[in-house]
């Protein structure tokens, strides 16, 4: 009889699959890594769901995620850090997270799952959070001379324009 045993995956190895499959906004492969905690918080639907229409109406590009480095004496437990960018219609935006992992049985073996929480799409963020993009037109800053008299004033112009070929013999 042979007995072996195989190498036991780490906390970080876990959040590697989860955060190839955020790199490729697969939500729905980012959803399977998760615990049975957060499942139970969130439909795979949902949570699809959720950061499919963030991630498109924010227009996100250039998605990174990153783990970043396990202490030496935590390597074993958790939690990974990690660091998040991207390219959205209003700028670069960049925080930093934990992710506090979880050891699950799931038959006879074990593995970690994420204990994930809605602040992994952005900090501060709750399960009745609403994301909305707005766009505001600015208006232009109206110009003084140290007289107090106007330069650069906001309101309406009138143009006239004359093509002198046109205006024949009357052409100055």
């Amino acid at each position: 009889m042979l007995v072996g045993c195989g190498k036991e995956e780490k906390p970080q190895e876990a959040f590697g699959t989860y955060t190839k499959a955020w790199n490729k906004q697969k939500f729905a492969e980012m959803y399977d890594q998760l615990s049975e905690k957060a499942k139970k918080d969130i439909s795979k639907k949902e949570f699809t769901e959720k950061y499919e229409k963030i991630y498109s109406g924010i227009e996100v590009k250039n998605l990174k995620v990153e783990a970043g480095e396990v202490k030496e004496d935590k390597k074993d437990e958790g939690p990974v850090p990690f660091k998040v960018s991207m390219d959205t219609v209003g700028g670069k935006i960049t925080f930093g997270h934990e992710a506090k992992m979880v050891k699950e049985k799931d038959g006879d073996k074990e593995s970690w799952k994420i204990d994930w929480t809605p602040d992994f799409i952005f900090p501060g963020m709750t399960k009745d959070s609403k994301v909305r993009m707005q766009t505001t037109q600015p208006k232009r800053g109206e110009i003084y001379d140290r007289n107090g008299k106007y330069l650069a004033v906001n309101g309406k112009a009138s143009e006239i324009g004359m093509i002198p070929e046109q205006l024949g013999d009357t052409a100055p």
